[in-house]
């Protein structure tokens, strides 16, 4: 087994729900299973990501899903230009983190990221997501000076237009930045768990919580 040296945002937000979690979506993805609630929360995400960018019809997809090497070439030669720019899904490493930004904004007055997510109010598990996402991208040499999640009701469905106005922004720059010596030390011990044979973990509360694990039928 090759132990792998790169993590992912959703690679390390599995690593802080459950340290077996994420050694088995490394090494054992043949073993997910995704629970047709589950499929349809990762269908409804999609839909969400469709709507948004309707919002900003001047904004440009990153796409290569699968490649992340043209997604990383891509989005910096985007924002190497000079002119202001709207990216969706532009990727960013650093520290061996990858991470796919929801909408990332360059403006004359700075760089600007928002997390748009099915909730009535900002979450622990958001707020993490944002904070990683916003460390790499500063790591990565581009100063936010926004860092914002946006929220809306968990019962209207994105093809529910307009969704313009249906939006809450909530701005968490403070908070996500509180988070970035946890982040380092999250990158480490991920690195670590990585290294090692499965952890034996029992299932509980976290085969639930904050998310549903995909590997719950594996884990009995």
């Amino acid at each position: 087994m090759q132990t792998l040296r790169t993590l992912t945002k959703t690679k390390l937000i599995g690593y802080l729900q459950c340290h077996k979690r994420l050694w088995l979506e490394a090494y054992r993805k043949d073993l997910i299973h995704w629970s047709p609630e589950s499929q349809a929360l990762l269908s409804s995400g999609r839909s969400w990501g469709e709507a948004v960018r309707a919002l900003y019809p001047s904004g440009i997809l990153i796409g290569d899903v699968f490649n992340p090497a043209k997604a990383l070439a891509e989005t910096q030669d985007l924002l190497g230009e000079k002119a202001p720019v709207v990216l969706f899904e532009p990727a960013f490493r650093h520290s061996g983190v990858l991470i796919r930004a929801d909408v990332f904004f360059k403006e004359a007055s700075g760089f600007r990221l928002i997390e748009i997510k099915a909730a009535r109010h900002p979450r622990p598990e958001h707020i993490q997501d944002l904070a990683i996402q916003a460390w790499v991208i500063e790591g990565g040499g581009y100063p936010l000076k926004s860092v914002a999640l946006a929220t809306t009701a968990p019962d209207f469905h994105a093809d529910d237009a307009p969704l313009e106005g249906r939006l809450s922004f909530h701005e968490l720059i403070d908070e996500a930045k509180a988070l970035y010596p946890d982040i380092e030390r999250w990158v480490s011990q991920a690195l670590d768990v990585l290294g090692k044979d499965m952890p034996d973990i029992e299932p509980g509360e976290q085969c639930v919580r904050p998310y549903a694990c995909p590997f719950r039928e594996f884990c009995g």
